[in-house]
């Protein structure tokens, strides 16, 4: 890596950014160098502020992100050696959004009506579900540009993505000698007319992923929480686990143990997001923010598909 520095300015105006980025191309090498971004969907003049990044460095991959204050707009950047990183894009699908209730029920129906009489309508409205299985056990192929990288070449992956990162994250799991990093985008249709808004050189992209993958470079993976995190539990173990629900930690009731938490750290605005963070050899690797509880069963859930398996070191943070 060459330069990594985040860069902020008023959510008013977009001239801090400005002026960091001109700062960093009087510094550097264009030619070189390959630039990683996020900026915030927050920024007053995106368009102008997108071109003045792809200025930076002859290639790019970047996204627009959630913006970490209302009044503050902020863009992280990192320039990475030309020779060392490559660019990739990913079409791999991810999890399907379920389809409940009266629309789907409705749209069901709109087809089976819409399908001429003298054509059978196939049962289970037409799926396959041994491919649907299928599917779900095989592992999608690399994105076509890492196929060519030896499995061992390949350090480190950064990516984002869409909210179905799945399809990717299982494909990237042949790669098991390299450190992952993926980030969901921030929802952007009321500011784009995109759904997310990644960037990969001059294309633009509203679904799927786009990443670098870096080779041939000594590294470290750390990951922060914001420094309001609190952890409010000493670390306890996962003791039963199904999907995304947390049946009992250290065998006991996961809800009345973070309820008890809550009130022995004078937490009084119970409505604060709460989290549980995984733990790995000491060191902090993830977080689940805690979407529900029930104290009478127990059981809280996670905003995720899966929790961390029984066993799993966890401290809840808030």
């Amino acid at each position: 890596m060459i330069v990594s520095e985040t860069l902020r300015s008023s959510s008013r105006s977009s001239t801090g950014i400005l002026a960091g980025i001109s700062r960093l191309r009087q510094k550097l090498d264009k030619d070189s160098r390959v630039l990683l971004f996020a900026l915030s969907s927050n920024a007053p003049d995106l368009s102008q502020t997108v071109h003045q990044l792809g200025h930076l460095a002859a290639q790019s991959v970047g996204c627009l992100s959630a913006p970490e204050h209302p009044d503050v707009v902020s863009c992280s950047v990192a320039l990475l050696d030309a020779q060392k990183a490559t660019l990739f894009r990913s079409d791999i699908p991810g999890r399907m959004p379920a389809q409940v209730g009266r629309w789907h029920s409705s749209k069901r129906m709109q087809e089976k009506t819409a399908a001429p009489m003298d054509d059978p309508i196939p049962s289970d409205f037409g799926v396959d579900w041994e491919e649907v299985w299928s599917k779900g056990l095989s592992t999608p192929p690399l994105p076509q540009e890492l196929q060519k990288h030896q499995f061992s070449g390949v350090n480190c992956i950064v990516y984002f993505s869409d909210d179905a990162p799945e399809g990717l994250a299982n494909s990237l799991r042949q790669l098991q000698h390299s450190d992952k990093m993926g980030m969901i985008c921030s929802s952007t249709p009321f500011i784009t007319g995109r759904p997310f808004t990644m960037f990969l050189n001059d294309s633009v992209y509203s679904g799927g992923a786009v990443g670098v993958a870096i080779s041939g470079v000594p590294h470290s993976l750390h990951v922060d929480f914001p420094a309001n995190l609190k952890p409010i539990t000493p670390e306890v173990t996962i003791t039963s686990c199904e999907g995304n629900l947390i049946n009992s930690l250290e065998n006991s009731n996961p809800t009345r143990m973070l309820l008890e938490a809550i009130e022995a750290a004078g937490i009084h605005n119970v409505k604060e997001d709460f989290y549980l963070t995984l733990v790995q050899g000491g060191h902090k690797k993830q977080a689940f923010r805690i979407t529900s509880g029930d104290p009478s069963r127990g059981t809280i859930s996670l905003e995720s598909h899966a929790t961390p398996p029984e066993g799993s070191a966890v401290q809840v943070r808030g």
